[in-house]
């Protein structure tokens, strides 16, 4: 368990990172957002983040690390009205990827777009056309800690640094291995402190 989440916590902060350097439209607003989110004690107050929430989201919705969600196994036969049929003991899985870039699902969906969840719905909210954290009681137990781990990563990350990708060309590229996408190894980000 603590592997998986390891490299999908992992993947999901590159894609979001390569994702708002490739979107620097959104960099000046969620930096803004982010310095003002900031408490006196020195720890952000990430339940006011709401742009940042949004990135995340769209980010998981046009590069998943993984390209199936709800994997479940059939406890009996069943046999749909259309005449569709599932035996017992088969495999089924919902098509997470295909189902981000589905035009019934989304507009305009293969753009980067944060503004169709912002002020919506938080990263962690589970919607059957976006099953990125599963559904039901079989949804991911970890999502809040998960997202509480990746929205203070990034926040730091923009408030202390100034990110860009080294080669606009290439990072967009990715490997897929079964059902998993890694970011390509043409993936790499030039930071440097910021200057306040």
């Amino acid at each position: 368990m603590i592997h998986n989440l390891k490299h999908s916590l992992d993947q999901t902060l590159t894609y979001a990172l390569c994702d708002t350097c490739r979107n620097p439209q959104y960099l000046e607003a969620l930096r803004r957002e982010v310095d003002n989110s900031w408490r006196s004690d020195g720890s952000p107050s990430l339940r006011t983040m709401l742009l940042l929430d949004a990135i995340l989201r769209e980010s998981a919705r046009l590069s998943p690390s993984e390209t199936i969600s709800l994997r479940r196994k059939a406890i009996d036969h069943y046999t749909f009205a259309d005449g569709f049929s599932i035996r017992k003991d088969d495999i089924l899985c919902a098509p997470f990827c295909a189902m981000g870039q589905d035009a019934s699902n989304f507009a305009d969906p293969r753009v980067f777009s944060p503004e169709r969840y912002y002020d919506k719905t938080e990263y962690t909210h589970k919607d059957p056309r976006y099953p990125f954290w599963g559904l039901g009681k079989e949804s991911c137990p970890g999502r809040f800690y998960i997202a509480l781990i990746m929205k203070s990563v990034l926040a730091h990350l923009l408030r202390k640094y100034d990110i860009k990708l080294a080669d606009e060309g290439k990072a967009a590229t990715t490997f897929s291995w079964r059902t998993t996408n890694v970011p390509g190894r043409g993936s790499f980000l030039m930071i440097r402190r910021r200057r306040m």
